[in-house]
């Protein structure tokens, strides 16, 4: 039998309790790239047919709103590359980019805009421009 190693990062239990934020394997698999990378990440893709436009029943993120961060590039163009929308809103009207951008990942916020995705914010009227 292998020995457990304690070291080694381990994605905790996903859990609903009424009123906290909804979570999947695929949102977990995400938010922990950064430090387990991205190998989970492709499996809940590729072996667990995972959705990357997975929207839990709260309605409050997507699996790519994990992903906005500088040091998640890699889990944001591996959710990009399988078909995640990036063109979206999130529950308070913020564009994904206005998002990312706030997240000071420049980058991928320079990629976003060159795709075209819209940028206006529908709950303050303001967008990207305003930062």
């Amino acid at each position: 039998m292998d020995s457990f190693d304690s070291s080694c990062p381990r994605i905790q239990v996903i859990h609903y309790a009424g009123t906290e934020e909804q979570t999947s394997l695929l949102h977990e698999t995400v938010e922990m790239a950064p430090i387990i990378g991205t190998d989970y990440l492709k499996m809940a893709l590729e072996i667990g047919k995972g959705d990357p436009n997975l929207i839990p029943p709260d309605k409050k993120y997507r699996p790519i709103d994990n992903a906005l961060g500088y040091r998640n590039r890699d889990a944001f163009l591996i959710l990009y590359n399988t078909g995640a929308e990036v063109d979206i809103k999130d529950s308070w009207g913020h564009p994904l980019v206005l998002n990312t951008a706030l997240s000071r990942n420049y980058e991928t916020t320079l990629f976003l805009l060159q795709l075209g995705v819209d940028y206006n914010s529908t709950y303050s009227d303001q967008g990207i421009q305003n930062i």
